[in-house]
């Protein structure tokens, strides 16, 4: 019993030191690694050591003896190859005396604690960066950084979103440290170099050329991992695009009786629920309306909303709210409002009154979702028959099943 129970000891010392050896520490001294700022030119500064780099968007850390985080700036501390698992930080003050360690308040991720008697205030948990704001200005002589043994998830060389051409995607990769992808939606595993799930990546750059949702780790070829990271590419191809000018595209409603008022072009429809579209050189939609975009035929994919003002002005992009199909976006400085996606139909609501010289809306190649098909469902249909409907090509296969556009519908 005592031989099994100091065997069972000495294997848990034995993982504990595997651990500890798997751990690597980076010790910041205000002595001797400096960043560029001085207490006469405060500002963002940094200092970057073995893969770790401490910043502060606002105090210096090129002084004597000390960093200084200044009140309302951000202390960060980022790695670049494997996760953080714990930060010391060495104050010249105790607790949350001016300038001590209970200066800083609660992390985004991960505990921050400190003791009232104590200079040193204590960050743990698992993640790449790390950020706390200094309530109070924090003076700093040393931070010990612990990196654990979790390498940092792979970086995409291109966002997640919606696209209408092709696009190369690659990883930012770190020396000694490998990517696994999928593009199948399996999460990617790795065991040793004969185990693993999905592809090593060679260096060279992924085409998605058509939606994909790419899923990637990384690893240090030890058996550890980093959490899963999953972007979904959305390619769309682009089939038309109708193009309404306020010059020549005209409703029925005038500033002197607004109300409903929209336009039919090429099986695209743009409507407000009050405003008015006959004027001479724009279109208006009033405070409080809805304004809505829709296709008899195939799906919109994006639309190009230009307007009088820039961003949030008063009648500028900015002052539609969000949609309720795809994403919205636009600038401060410009006066063109952008929707993503792929609908039938979408509205977005005016915060404040817009007024829009030209919408472009692109057409892609999905059928809209067709209306009315219910209603023949329950004729005899033979095959081969050809149903035009809304502009929609529509085969009988078998009771219940339809080609439409080419594209195989189940009805219920």
């Amino acid at each position: 019993m005592k031989d099994i129970l100091r065997y069972s000891v000495m294997a848990f010392m034995a993982a504990i030191a595997l651990n500890i050896s798997a751990q690597t520490v980076v010790t910041f001294d205000a002595s001797e690694d400096k960043g560029s700022r001085a207490s006469g030119d405060p500002g963002k500064d940094m200092v970057t050591k073995d893969g770790v780099t401490i910043a502060t968007s606002n105090g210096c850390m090129d002084l004597i003896d000390q960093y200084r985080c200044y009140a309302d700036a951000d202390f960060t501390v980022t790695s670049t190859s494997n996760k953080i698992v714990k930060v010391e930080i060495t104050c010249t003050a105790n607790g949350e005396e001016k300038y001590g360690p209970g200066c800083f308040s609660s992390p985004f991720e991960g505990y921050y604690v400190y003791e009232e008697d104590s200079n040193v205030g204590t960050w743990t948990g698992n993640s790449t960066s790390i950020s706390m704001s200094a309530w109070k200005q924090v003076r700093i002589t040393q931070v010990v950084v612990t990196i654990g043994d979790t390498p940092v998830e792979p970086v995409f060389s291109v966002p997640e979103g919606i696209y209408f051409e092709p696009q190369d995607i690659s990883f930012e990769e770190e020396p000694g440290y490998s990517v696994i992808y999928t593009l199948n939606g399996d999460d990617p595993t790795y065991t040793d170099d004969t185990h693993y799930t999905g592809t090593i990546w060679n260096g060279s750059p992924l085409n998605i050329s058509e939606t994909t949702t790419v899923k990637a780790i990384a690893t240090n070829n030890t058996g550890n991992v980093s959490d899963i990271v999953t972007m979904t590419y959305t390619i769309l191809n682009l089939t038309k695009e109708v193009t309404f000018d306020a010059t020549e595209d005209k409703g029925s409603r005038t500033s002197s009786d607004p109300g409903e008022d929209q336009i039919t072009k090429d099986g695209v429809t743009i409507a407000i629920s009050n405003g008015c579209m006959d004027l001479i050189d724009q279109y208006r939609c009033y405070s409080d309306a809805d304004f809505t975009v829709t296709s008899d035929t195939y799906k919109i994919v994006k639309v190009e909303i230009t307007c009088t003002a820039d961003g949030e002005e008063k009648y500028g992009p900015g002052c539609f709210y969000i949609p309720t199909e795809g994403t919205y976006d636009y600038k401060e400085d410009s006066n063109v409002g952008i929707w993503l996606g792929n609908a039938d139909s979408f509205s977005m609501y005016a915060l404040k009154q817009v007024r829009i010289n030209k919408i472009v809306v692109y057409i892609g190649d999905t059928p809209v979702e067709p209306t009315g098909i219910k209603a023949i469902t329950d004729k005899k249909l033979e095959n081969d028959i050809i149903y035009n409907l809304q502009g929609v090509r529509v085969y009988n296969v078998r009771k219940g099943l339809y080609i439409i556009n080419g594209k195989k519908v189940l009805l219920d």
